[in-house]
């Protein structure tokens, strides 16, 4: 993300890119934010971690509260 956001403040181009990623930049007025109408971007999160790692208790239980219905927040 970081390289992606340092390319653009360089103007090497434009990219799609999550709003609370720029943030700062935004509230700085370093990047500008262009609103499309009509256009509705969808996004698949995964949940990763290294194939021979047995997940943490706090991590099984953040792992529950992500896929369940009650995040209230996606």
């Amino acid at each position: 993300m970081e390289a992606i956001k340092s390319s653009v403040i360089a103007g090497k181009g434009i990219s799609f890119i999550p709003e609370l990623s720029i943030k700062r930049e935004l509230k700085d007025g370093v990047l500008k934010k262009i609103d499309i109408e009509g256009v509705e971007v969808v996004s698949d999160f995964h949940i990763a971690y290294r194939k021979d790692h047995k997940p943490l208790p706090h991590e099984v239980e953040f792992i529950k509260f992500i896929k369940s219905s009650k995040r209230g927040f996606c």
